[in-house]
């Protein structure tokens, strides 16, 4: 399997679904992937997932305690501050 493939086929697994060769690649190389920190999918850093931001700009008061978090987990924490 080429790297790429194995690099495609990684996303949308939780972190703890992947094998060896999967983790050091997420870990150790840029593979544009990362890991939600609510719900550990691996997803697109750039498009799926929402950063904490150390300015007024990119700060988001319901991400308190996150540094990532995907779509699904940014809009239920943000929900969830609704309330």
């Amino acid at each position: 399997m080429q790297v790429d493939e194995i690099i495609n086929s990684m996303k949308y697994k939780k972190y703890y679904e992947l094998n060896t060769i999967e983790k050091d690649l997420l870990d150790n190389y840029d593979t544009d992937l990362n890991t939600c920190n609510k719900c550990d999918i691996v997803v697109d850093s750039a498009n799926e997932l929402y950063w904490q931001g150390d300015s007024a700009d990119t700060y988001h008061e319901c991400m308190q305690g996150y540094d990532a978090l995907c779509d699904d987990c940014f809009a239920e924490v943000k929900e969830n501050e609704d309330e």
